[in-house]
């Protein structure tokens, strides 16, 4: 990469993760935010990030419990397939912004921006990092965040 272009990528990059940390906004509520607390994805289906690739809110006719937290699905069929191996489909950073965590801030996520990538599902705060992100040529910003999610779940 070039000089200058290389500038360019990490000038945007440092602008974008200063954004994301200097946000205090709530985690994401949508479409029946007044789901309680324990409801995992914020009440979208796991699975329908990696079969459909899109975010689909649940039905609560379709629910499963897994560690403590309440998933909805679309179908008897979703499920049956998240009961198989759920952490396959569960989100790599929990609720949590992949890029704040590796600014070590907690900011929530909007379920409806995501990636799949390596067969781990991502969910960003928002629109901006979903557009932005190459995990791969970022590895080092995704390495940090796995660190602080580990600090966060003792």
């Amino acid at each position: 990469m070039n000089t200058y272009r290389h500038f360019v990528f990490i000038t945007f990059l440092s602008v974008l993760l200063v954004g994301c940390a200097s946000s205090q906004s709530p985690l994401h509520r949508s479409v029946g935010s007044e789901l309680p607390k324990n409801i995992g994805v914020h009440g979208y289906s796991p699975v329908s990030y990696f079969e459909n690739n899109q975010a689909e809110l649940g039905d609560k006719s379709h629910v499963y419990q897994y560690k403590n937290r309440v998933y909805y699905f679309t179908s008897a069929a979703q499920v049956e397939t998240f009961e198989m191996n759920p952490e396959k489909y569960l989100p790599k950073f929990g609720d949590y912004c992949p890029y704040s965590l590796a600014l070590g801030r907690r900011v929530g996520i909007d379920p409806t921006n995501f990636k799949v990538h390596d067969g781990e599902l991502l969910l960003f705060h928002d629109r901006i990092e979903l557009s932005t992100v190459d995990v791969d040529a970022q590895r080092d910003t995704f390495d940090k965040a796995e660190k602080e999610f580990t600090l966060l779940k003792f």
